[in-house]
């Protein structure tokens, strides 16, 4: 059993992956609306959550092949938590 491969570090990798491509989209949305496209506010507050998200993606991939099991089943339940919190906060623009 490697030492790595536990529930918390899923957790804490989903935890992690979200803010980190949280930013990172905020960038890309302010570096694009500021000095590429002309007229665009930039991307919605909810695609950006939506796409930090998204990209949990990548650590399942890396999870999944390296075979940390437990690893995975955290990082499966944090980016479900995530996900149950954006939902509830932008609870009313999605059922427009």
């Amino acid at each position: 059993m490697d030492s790595q491969d536990n529930f918390f570090n899923g957790i804490t990798t989903a935890i992690a992956t979200t803010i980190l491509f949280f930013f990172i989209w905020k960038g890309v949305s302010y570096v694009l609306s500021n000095y590429i496209v002309d007229d665009w506010s930039g991307f919605s507050l909810r695609f950006i959550c939506i796409a930090a998200v998204v990209a949990n993606a990548i650590p399942m991939y890396l999870f999944n092949k390296y075979e940390r099991g437990l690893a995975m089943r955290g990082l499966v339940a944090g980016t479900m938590l995530i996900v149950i919190g954006i939902i509830i906060y932008f609870w009313d623009s999605f059922l427009r």
